[in-house]
Order: C-alpha cells, then sequence, then structure tokens
C-alpha cells in the first residue's frame, strides 16, 4: 500500500481501503461502545447487539450476516483465545467462540453487601470493576481487582465522593503494572487522568497537555487523550493556534505529546496531519505507532472520516477514507467532533483497524482498514526523546522533525 503523500487528498485510493464489515439496519441498533466490539480469528464480535429484541452477543464474518452465540444482557465481552468472555450481574462466564452452554467463572464484588458495580475491565490475568458503597461516608468508591482463576479480592484504591463529584469517569484500562482511570473534570470540563500502582497501590495524577499560562484563547480549545498502549503510553493532543490561512473560515492547528501510565513529563510528539484535519481518536498499533482517525475537509462544507498511521517519529499516512462525506452543510468542515463520540470502539489485528463509526445521517457501520506496508519506526529514523522536553506542566513546544528524511517537514 502507498499511503503518498499525506496533503494530497487521493480520494479514489484511500476509499478503496474502506471497507465496510458491517452496516447496522436504519433503526433498532446502537453502535458498540468501547468493551463491545473485539475481533479476532477472522471475525467480528459484537456484545449488546439486539436480536429480536433481545440482548445478545453476536459474530460475523466481514461482510457476513451477524450470528447469535448467546443471548444475555453483558456489560463487557472480551476474547481469550478460542472462547469469548463476558461479564454479566458481576461474574465472569466463557463460551466458545462459536457459542454453547456458559461455562461460569468467577464471582467478583463480593467483599461488602449489594455494592454498586460499573467501569469493569479485563486482562489476562484479572478482573476490574469500580464499585459504590452507599454507606461509606469516607470512600464510598472503590477500585478492586480479582484474579480470574479465583481468590481473594484486592483493594487497589479509594476514593471520596468529592473525587467523583468533580470529575467524570470515562473508564479504566489496566495498562501493565497500572490500572488508568480518565474522563473529564465536571467544572472545568478539562480531562484528567489517574493511575493506581498495582504493586504498591498508589495512586497519581498525571500531567495534562493543557495550555501555558497566557496563551491566546482558542475556539474548541479543550484537551483530548486519543489513546493508549498496552506498554502505558497515552497520546493527547489540544488545538494550538488558529489559522486563517485557508479562506474566510478559520480552523485550528493541533498539537500532540506523549504521556505515559506511570507518570513523569509529557514528551513532544511531532504529528503532522493536513490543514483543517482533526483528530478523533487513536489506537496503539505497537512498536510506538498508532492508527488515528480523523475529520477532514476535502471541500468547503463537506466532511470525511480518514484513517491514519501514525508511526513512531509522528509520520501520518492516510490508509483509509471513507468513500462518502460524513456530513455535507454549510460550517461543516470546520466543526470539531472531537467529543461526539464519533468513534465509540476500534479492534486491532495484525491484519489491520477495525472500528465502529456513528455516521451523521446514516446507518453506523463497522469498518476495516488493512494494515498498510510502513514501518512502524522508519529506518535511520529516532523515535521521540523524553529528555529532550519536560512538559511537565502541561504544555508543549512543537519541536522540528524527528525524522529528516520526512517529506513532510
Amino acid at each position: 500500500m502507498d499511503a503518498g503523500d499525506p496533503f494530497v487528498l487521493d480520494r479514489s485510493q484511500c476509499a478503496g481501503n474502506w471497507q465496510i464489515a458491517f452496516t447496522a439496519p436504519a433503526t433498532g441498533l446502537s453502535a458498540p461502545s468501547r468493551d463491545f466490539l473485539r475481533v479476532g480469528g477472522g471475525r467480528i464480535f459484537l456484545g449488546n447487539y439486539i436480536s429480536n429484541g433481545k440482548q445478545a452477543i453476536a459474530s460475523f464474518t466481514p461482510g457476513g450476516t451477524p450470528n447469535v452465540i448467546h443471548e444475555g444482557t453483558e456489560t463487557g465481552i472480551w476474547l481469550d483465545g478460542d472462547s469469548v468472555v463476558y461479564s454479566e450481574n458481576a461474574a465472569l462466564f466463557t463460551i466458545p467462540q462459536t457459542g454453547g452452554p456458559p461455562d461460569p467463572g468467577v464471582v467478583y464484588a463480593t467483599n461488602t453487601y449489594q455494592p454498586g458495580v460499573f467501569a469493569q475491565a479485563l486482562d489476562a490475568h484479572f478482573v476490574y470493576w469500580f464499585q459504590y458503597i452507599q454507606f461509606s461516608q469516607s470512600a464510598p468508591y472503590q477500585l478492586w481487582r480479582l484474579a480470574r482463576n479465583g481468590g481473594v479480592e484486592e483493594l487497589l484504591s479509594s476514593f471520596t465522593a468529592a473525587d467523583f463529584g468533580q470529575n467524570s469517569i470515562s473508564g479504566i484500562q489496566p495498562l501493565g503494572d497500572y490500572v488508568l482511570i480518565s474522563g473529564l473534570a465536571t467544572n472545568l470540563n478539562t480531562p484528567f487522568a489517574w493511575s493506581v500502582s498495582m504493586t504498591t497501590n498508589q495512586r497519581s495524577v498525571l500531567p495534562v497537555l493543557l495550555p501555558n499560562p497566557g496563551d491566546p484563547a482558542i475556539s474548541s480549545g479543550y484537551t483530548t487523550l486519543l489513546g493508549t498502549s498496552d506498554d502505558g503510553a497515552l497520546l493527547w493532543t489540544r488545538p494550538d493556534k488558529t489559522l486563517m490561512d485557508m479562506g474566510n473560515e478559520p480552523y485550528n492547528s493541533f498539537i500532540y505529546a506523549l504521556g505515559s501510565v506511570s507518570g513523569g513529563a509529557l514528551v513532544p510528539f511531532d504529528v503532522k496531519l493536513p490543514p483543517r484535519a482533526i483528530p478523533l481518536a487513536a489506537w496503539s498499533a505497537g512498536s510506538g505507532a498508532w492508527y488515528l482517525v480523523a475529520t477532514e475537509e476535502p471541500q468547503t462544507d463537506h466532511l470525511l472520516a480518514s484513517v491514519w498511521w501514525v508511526d513512531a517519529t509522528g509520520r501520518a499516512s492516510r490508509i483509509g477514507c471513507d468513500p462518502v462525506d460524513w456530513s455535507a452543510a454549510p460550517g461543516a468542515g470546520s466543526q470539531d467532533h472531537r467529543r461526539d463520540n464519533l468513534i465509540p470502539a476500534a479492534a486491532v489485528t495484525p491484519a489491520g483497524f477495525t472500528f465502529a463509526i456513528n455516521n451523521s445521517g446514516r446507518p453506523w457501520t463497522i469498518v476495516s482498514v488493512a494494515k498498510p506496508n510502513l514501518p512502524a519506526v522508519p529506518p535511520g529514523c529516532p523515535g521521540p526523546d523524553a529528555s529532550s522536553s519536560d512538559a511537565s506542566d502541561g504544555g508543549v513546544d512543537r519541536p522540528p522533525s524527528t525524522c529528516a528524511s520526512d517529506p513532510t517537514s
């Protein structure tokens, strides 16, 4: 696959890589959220799929018809080898990927009487969850974990009512030896990120890519946590400047930075997207590379969605784009959709990138884009150097390109 010059949009080429794997019926279905889309073994798995008015787990090959493999209300699904693990009523169950009777696993959140359980997560060895204890005055919110093969439930961290009253939790993710907790502050609408060490139970406040004091105010100037990687990297972005060099419509340029779930200063990450491109979300592709979904303005008042391969040096290559404009209306091209949940769920496999997209005026779809024939780290190009800049105050100065061979520099 030749990704070409990222600043030149070849619609016919990039649209050919946009493979629609599933189109939802016009009514009766909601796009899957983060814990309800999985890909493995050449099949796509959907949790909370509606079949004959009932919630279910369904699987299908790209372009095929969903086949129900389990009926029930799940709070998350995960793939484990040839099996599907799902959570239901604070318990784990396992079924073959082809369907069959569920094999009961551990029951969790048994440490107190009827706690309110929410925000579950799973890794290879543990199930994690938040619980709310109504009658606890000092720390009514708690983060716990339990080994998937049983044992004693382990309290990882406790949170006050003020912690949750001032912050809206969007989810938890086990990343290496830490659990990442992220969301938005309810008063300032700015993002936050906490990490909890699984070895020491220490909770830390992580740095966020915020404007420096004295920076000019920017429309839609909020910061976004685009994505995370299993090795603990956090990819942040925010608007940097408002520009007027393309007609009468102003647009924002963006800066990016990498953080770590273990803490430490943010590191500038020099991603270059075309003017008027707005990053929406990103998923780790391994070895420091990312799949990034953005919106672009191919022409005035038109908006399209595109997928990018961002290598470990920040060089971006467009590898797919929607053949149909996401929106075509006055002002559509300048709209910032970072908080509109356009990409609610995605999965990365060795074959490429599969994601759900909420379309404007059309049923939501699941799209697959093949992994490009591009290296995660181009030969002779160093990765970002954490020692080159201290951005612990939340601000990052844009560095020069980290790769001298980058044709966009």
